[in-house]
């Protein structure tokens, strides 16, 4: 039996089914938006500091190829939230999956939206991860006044981290954006098949969907 959708609503107005989450549903204005008021560390920083300001500072890091899955990586807390690493380890040691389940529905769909490989080529995975763990060294040392963690980062960024207000991360990561499309032909493309997707919907609605938010 097939679940009934779950729908989580978008700063937009958009539905996306968490359950079934379809490309066309998915905006990058909307994670945009989202990622530039969420936190990282779920707030435990000196101040502010936005998931969409992280996300630009990895996709920085990371050949010109990559850039787009870089920006990206983290888009799915757009929907999800973001769930800090020790939570993800507490569900998994206690052999809750549904986490790890749900962010693969979403990523997929996201990639799907942005013409982007899924899961992306290992190489790109690689350095993405790379570019991560340097960022996440760097906000230890600028944004984390009583980490004191045993995990084996690299050396962190030269330059300091200088947390933004959110309507200008929101600036940064959509300019970010643009930047990915001019390198990354199969993003324009994709984008192009899904205004014609939407038109459709729009041409052509079905009965409209209960909102669960």
């Amino acid at each position: 039996m097939k679940a009934a959708p779950i729908y989580f609503q978008t700063s937009s107005g958009h539905m996306v089914d968490l359950l079934s989450p379809a490309p066309e549903d998915i905006f990058i204005t909307d994670i945009a938006s989202h990622l530039s008021m969420l936190c990282r560390f779920s707030g435990a920083t000196r101040a502010f500091y936005s998931v969409a300001q992280h996300s630009v500072m990895v996709a920085r890091m990371v050949p010109l190829h990559a850039k787009a899955h870089a920006l990206l990586h983290d888009a799915h807390e757009a929907f999800l939230g973001d769930i800090t690493s020790p939570v993800k380890s507490a569900l998994v040691f206690l052999g809750d999956k549904s986490l790890a389940k749900l962010t693969a529905k979403i990523d997929r769909a996201i990639h799907a939206a942005f013409g982007l490989e899924y899961p992306a080529p290992r190489e790109i995975q690689a350095v993405i991860q790379h570019a991560d763990q340097v960022a996440l060294a760097t906000e230890k040392r600028d944004l984390l006044e009583y980490a004191e963690w045993n995990l084996p980062l690299p050396s962190p960024a030269k330059h300091r981290i200088r947390p933004l207000t959110w309507p200008l991360a929101l600036d940064l990561f959509m300019k970010e954006y643009q930047n990915a499309l001019e390198v990354t032909p199969s993003m324009v493309m994709a984008q192009e098949r899904l205004r014609k997707t939407r038109f459709e919907k729009i041409t052509n609605p079905k009965p409209e969907r209960l909102k669960n938010v």
